[in-house]
């Protein structure tokens, strides 16, 4: 059985080496056979394209590497971030104790005090132990020192001097009278802290 001819026009015979050309000069380019071999792959899923499927499994490959960097990356900025956040934290701590220490030795609080004022930092929010303070001073004020009313006198009884003028007493005893002069004193004293 012998081989057929075909018999090829000249126009086809110059078309089909001019396509052969071509596809050489394709394939002797790595750039340009890979997107030959992506255009054979697309149109027949099953064709055979070493070199594509060598530069995918390197594309996956890379990717992987790539999206493991990534994930470093991320973890790393995290545990900066929460680096930071301890380092702000024990910072701003260390700015509350040392107010606190400082309002003890300024205002001479007691450990309850301080306490009271670290209740009100913590129920209001307040970072700042002087404006805590404040506030504690607020809702509970100093209270007035206590004052003796009337005189010193043990006689509780018999108060002889009761409703009488002691500016006349003071004359009369020429100011050396000290029960005269106490009452006159803490009179005027008491209208004095009334105003």
């Amino acid at each position: 059985m012998a081989g057929k001819i075909l018999e090829v026009t000249e126009e086809a015979w110059n078309r089909a080496v001019q396509i052969e050309g071509a596809l050489a000069k394709i394939v002797n380019n790595s750039q340009a056979k890979l997107l030959l071999q992506k255009a054979h792959k697309l149109a027949d899923p099953t064709a055979i394209t070493p070199e594509l499927d060598r530069e995918n499994a390197e594309n996956d490959r890379v990717a992987g590497i790539k999206k493991e960097f990534d994930e470093y990356k991320a973890e790393q900025a995290k545990l900066a971030a929460e680096a930071e956040q301890q380092r702000k934290i024990a910072e701003l701590s260390q700015k509350i104790e040392t107010g606190l220490a400082g309002l003890k030795s300024r205002h001479h609080l007691t450990d309850e005090g301080v306490a009271a004022v670290r209740k009100i930092m913590d129920e209001e929010g307040i970072l700042n132990p002087e404006t805590a303070y404040a506030a504690l001073e607020k809702r509970h004020p100093p209270q007035d020192l206590l004052t003796p009313r009337g005189n010193t006198s043990w006689n509780f009884i018999d108060d002889k001097d009761a409703g009488a003028d002691y500016a006349k007493k003071l004359i009369d005893t020429k100011g050396k009278n000290d029960l005269v002069l106490d009452r006159e004193v803490f009179a005027a004293l008491n209208d004095v802290r009334a105003r």
